[in-house]
């Protein structure tokens, strides 16, 4: 993946008014994660991380939103990526079986031509998402596919911090949808 990151959420394309709940989504998701790398803190930390992962839960509950409102819009585009599958994966552990858990983490990113530490959070029990436990799992790959997503999904999320990496996905399926409804 080549990417750079985003010193600002990033921005949506328009779309036509009949797909504002695909619109409403990609908003949606994007504000969530945005809200995860908030720097107010409460007195709490934990409360905080307790906010923190709601958001993040938020977030990953619009982008599946998202995709789901686009398997019913017959469009041919949306092959969603290994990410986004992953993501669905991990919508369906936070909804069924336990909740994401963040921690603090940071990484080397360049800004204006200088070396700087971002500081964002990160699942920290990816680990648990397990493949016996979720059905979505077990009906969508086999046990090494699901592996293999889960630690692509981990080593990106590493390497870019959780929000960031939502900011990649909600882009690419912004810019995915677009294309394709610019050529209806």
């Amino acid at each position: 993946m080549n990417f750079k990151g985003y010193v600002l959420p990033p921005h949506v394309k328009y779309f036509d008014r009949k797909f504002s709940n695909e619109l409403d989504c990609l908003h949606a998701a994007i504000f969530m994660a945005s809200c995860v790398d908030d720097e107010e803190k409460t007195q709490n930390y934990r409360e905080h991380l307790q906010i923190q992962e709601a958001y993040l839960r938020a977030s990953i509950g619009e982008l599946v939103r998202f995709h789901d409102l686009v398997k019913t819009t017959q469009l041919s585009f949306y092959k969603y990526s290994d990410l986004t599958h992953f993501l669905i994966l991990l919508r369906n552990f936070n909804m069924h079986l336990h909740a994401s858990e963040l921690e603090s983490g940071s990484t080397l990113i360049e800004y204006a031509g200088q070396q700087c530490r971002y500081q964002s959070v990160v699942v920290c029990n990816l680990s648990d998402v397990c493949f016996e436990s979720l059905d979505s799992a077990r009906r969508s790959c086999d046990k090494e596919k699901f592996l293999r997503l889960r630690d692509n999904f981990e080593s990106y999320q590493r390497n870019l911090g959780i929000v960031q990496l939502l900011y990649y996905i909600c882009d690419n399926l912004s810019d995915s949808f677009y294309r394709v409804y610019a050529k209806i």
